[in-house]
């Protein structure tokens, strides 16, 4: 028995729906890791901008007040509220969105330097730094675990080479981004943060978080 024209018109159109729902399918699978790798990769690049940022800010600081040092800024600061410190340098940074990484679902933009409190800040400060030691922190991601015990709000981390100091999943995920006191800005794994580490052993390196 024959088909019938339209009844075989019929199928060929199912055949051809079902076809193209699979291929969209298919393209959604392959495109969905590629947009959550590409959103990532402008997360980290624009994490990186605000520590050059930041950076940049303290050495002018420095510059604009007779050649004071970023450590004799913090030593005579002395204050146990991140806040603080970057209140201090509100003049040189131009806005409080540079103190948040885009990753950081905890801290929110503060509206003003004068409303700066830990919850708009998603990154530590050193208040030991020297300009004149370049393998230094200045500032970094405050995802920071040590001794599997993630660090508190407003912690201070006296760093030493047998701490064992890692990066949680909260922010770039195992990675972290850090400004050194070269004026460079570097990404490290938790191992290369505990090589780093190493080197610094000669070193006082007092971290202070949000």
């Amino acid at each position: 028995m024959r088909r019938s024209p339209n009844r075989s018109d019929a199928y060929t159109l199912v055949e051809m729906i079902v076809s193209v729902a699979v291929i969209l399918s298919l393209a959604l699978l392959l495109v969905r890791p590629a947009g959550r790798a590409n959103r990532g990769k402008a997360q980290r690049i624009r994490c990186v901008d605000n520590l050059k940022n930041l950076s940049l800010a303290t050495r002018i600081y420095s510059l604009n007040y007779h050649g004071r040092s970023f450590e004799s800024f913090f030593a005579t600061t002395n204050s146990g509220e991140i806040a603080h410190y970057f209140r201090a340098l509100s003049n040189e940074i131009s806005t409080p969105n540079l103190l948040v990484c885009p990753t950081d679902l905890r801290a929110r933009p503060a509206a003003n330097f004068t409303n700066l409190t830990g919850t708009n800040i998603s990154y530590f400060l050193n208040r030991t730094a020297r300009f004149d030691q370049p393998e230094e922190f200045l500032f970094g991601d405050r995802n920071l675990s040590t001794n599997r015990t993630s660090l508190s709000s407003r912690a201070i981390l006296q760093v030493s080479p047998d701490r064992n100091i890692h990066w949680t999943k909260e922010m770039h995920v195992d990675l972290g981004i850090i400004a050194m006191s070269d004026g460079s800005v570097r990404q490290f794994h938790s191992q290369r943060l505990r090589e780093q580490l190493s080197k610094m052993a000669h070193l006082r390196t007092e971290l202070l978080f949000p």
